[in-house]
């Protein structure tokens, strides 16, 4: 009697320390791989805002965040970007997201997580999940599903791209849409 009670707690010990190493082997492993996709920041700024001249010396765009992040492994974050883009034609849009990442030498912002971009003068308003814009062109691009709204129209498609600069809107592919006539004409 005495030997099973013995062998019960022995393999009842031996359950308990894999269980621990299992535990501890986890928690360790998600450790690492929140450092891995997580790197720290090796500087950081708060309520920023950043304005970019064209050569005439006008405003070009503004980029404001309250925070942005440099990583140590050279990206950028910023936390809720909201851009300003004017045009030479006075045409103005305002970009916004939940996240951004800046790279290729400054040069790209890619907007990610409810991306929505609004033309100030006709009241057109854009939706995507993620949206690259290259800063130095002017020009946003997405592949992913996109819809437009403005009053008595939708449109919706699969990827596209924006030329701010002129105000040109390519719709890529798998393009639908909706118009509602207006009631009140006769």
């Amino acid at each position: 009697m005495q030997n099973k009670q013995t062998l019960s707690t022995f393999i009842l010990l031996i359950l308990a320390v894999a269980m621990g190493w299992m535990i501890l082997h986890t928690n360790y492993k998600q450790h690492q791989t929140a450092q891995t996709t997580n790197p720290p920041p090796d500087a950081f700024a708060t309520n920023v805002s950043i304005t970019q001249m064209n050569s005439d010396g006008g405003i070009k765009n503004i980029l404001s965040s309250p925070l942005i992040q440099q990583q140590s492994n050279g990206t950028t974050v910023i936390k809720t970007p909201h851009i300003v883009t004017h045009t030479s034609n006075t045409q103005k849009w305002t970009v916004n997201a939940k996240k951004g990442l800046i790279y290729d030498n400054n040069s790209k912002i890619k907007l990610n997580g409810s991306v929505k971009a609004k033309e100030k003068n006709n009241k057109l308003m854009m939706t995507t999940n993620s949206i690259v814009y290259d800063i130095n062109k002017n020009i946003a691009e997405t592949k992913q599903a996109v819809n437009f709204q403005q009053p008595g129209a939708t449109i919706n498609a699969t990827g596209m791209t924006v030329d701010f600069n002129n105000g040109r809107i390519r719709l890529l592919s798998q393009t639908s849409g909706q118009y509602a006539a207006d009631k009140h004409r006769t």
